[in-house]
């Protein structure tokens, strides 16, 4: 008997214990004061599978003699590999940091001011942006500074990085973080070149510090958590911006965040242990099945899916079982969309009026229509020059085109071109 893809998403969440993780978020530490350590210390008394930061690392210039006993002091436990004087370190890296202004010198036009940070970590990619997933979390770690070659606006290399990986990623949760807060009510305020299009991209949230203060930001439904509050001096807040919720500029603290397939909740936490401010993500599984037309090869293991609610579209990666059964994580915020999906040579296929809530949605079907070689949600006359280019080709042929090779069979023969004149002149929906 053939599950549904709900069935699929309960049986999988069904192994979530297997999927929890429990982690902290701390930002703007790395000074030698009694509070970076009472926070270090509530830390440890959690004992989180990985510890992430959210900047500043190593003030007050970011200087190769100062870095370990700003940062190893505090978390070699967590870092590997490691070779300073705090300990033997991690037997694997349990440490993700972000890069902030003073791990950048704390001047502009500072190219080589990284250069301790780089070298004391080693991290993946480029080790300045970077990302990685922890059980049911993708983290995308950027770096905020103004001296970040590959830039900062949203338009930047660094930006259409993370644009590309936020679509690719199929995680239950996608958190970005880096240093410098697109809104804030502290006294740096809003850095406006940093209010990318998250929530479009497909993030869940956006973590920052910068700011030695803690608020939460609900920006529509999207959260965005400032947390500078792990051991350097706190500062006050000026007046509160428009979607300001909790702010906090008194308490030393971090986040302790626990994740499972179904759920994420941050609590930032006091020294001392009084949780001040909690939020809940839920991963909002939209489920179905999708059959490829006139197909009968083995169904690719991902598809893309959009979601669009007005202007706002969403392009995300679903997991596709053999038999069909999907999920894809959607928008974090509820709403009515039209949920649509297009793979390879297959016509867009749209539902329209979806009701996305914190449970997700379920019971979708599409069935595509097959026949668009050239990939433009059309067939027409060019999908039937590329078919006749490829007729009667096996993949080791020059002329071996797969888009043309419709139902899959490793040649491109008549029963390809039956599947086009069946659905010649069918338009995709947009």
């Amino acid at each position: 008997m053939k599950k549904s893809g709900l069935a699929i998403f309960l049986a999988a969440a069904s192994l979530s214990q297997a999927q929890t993780t429990t982690f902290a978020a701390v930002g703007d530490f790395g000074v030698q004061t009694a509070d970076a350590t009472n926070v270090a210390n509530m830390i440890h008394g959690w004992s989180p599978d990985f510890v992430l930061t959210l900047g500043d690392n190593n003030y007050n210039v970011g200087a190769a003699s100062t870095i370990d006993i700003n940062i190893g002091k505090y978390y070699a436990r967590y870092m590997s590999p490691y070779s300073g004087a705090y300990g033997p370190g991690a037997t694997t890296n349990r440490f993700f940091p972000s890069l902030g202004n003073h791990d950048w010198g704390n001047i502009l036009n500072n190219p080589n001011g990284a250069n301790p940070y780089l070298a004391y970590f080693n991290l993946p990619g480029n080790e300045r942006y970077y990302d990685y997933v922890k059980g049911p979390v993708h983290f995308f770690v950027i770096d905020s500074d103004a001296n970040e070659p590959d830039g900062i606006s949203a338009t930047s290399v660094q930006a259409l990085w993370l644009k590309g990986k936020l679509k690719a990623s199929s995680a239950p949760f996608r958190v970005v973080y880096w240093h410098h807060p697109p809104f804030s009510s502290g006294s740096h305020g809003s850095a406006t070149i940093l209010q990318w299009p998250l929530e479009a991209w497909g993030a869940t949230t956006n973590w920052t510090g910068h700011e030695h203060d803690y608020e939460r930001i609900d920006k529509a439904g999207f959260q965005y958590i400032v947390n500078g509050t792990g051991g350097q001096a706190l500062r006050t807040f000026g007046t509160p911006i428009a979607g300001s919720v909790v702010r906090d500029s008194i308490h030393y603290g971090a986040q302790k965040v626990t994740a499972s397939t179904a759920s994420m909740t941050s609590e930032w936490t006091a020294v001392g242990g009084t949780v001040y401010d909690s939020y809940t993500w839920n991963s909002r599984p939209v489920t179905g099945t999708v059959t490829l037309g006139d197909f009968s090869a083995a169904l690719p293991a991902s598809m893309i899916f959009r979601f669009t609610k007005g202007s706002m579209v969403i392009e995300r990666t679903g997991t596709v079982a053999p038999n069909g059964d999907f999920v894809c994580y959607g928008p974090v915020t509820d709403g009515s969309y039209s949920v649509a999906v297009k793979y390879g040579h297959w016509l867009r296929q749209s539902i329209g009026a979806v009701n996305i809530t914190s449970a997700g949605a379920s019971g979708l079907s599409f069935t595509l229509i097959n026949g668009d070689v050239v990939d433009d949600n059309v067939i027409d006359l060019s999908d039937y020059t590329q078919l006749v280019i490829a007729f009667n080709a096996q993949p080791a042929d020059p002329n071996w085109q797969a888009t043309a090779d419709l139902n899959g069979d490793l040649v491109v023969d008549l029963t390809d071109y039956t599947i086009l004149v069946v659905n010649f002149n069918a338009l995709g929906d947009a």
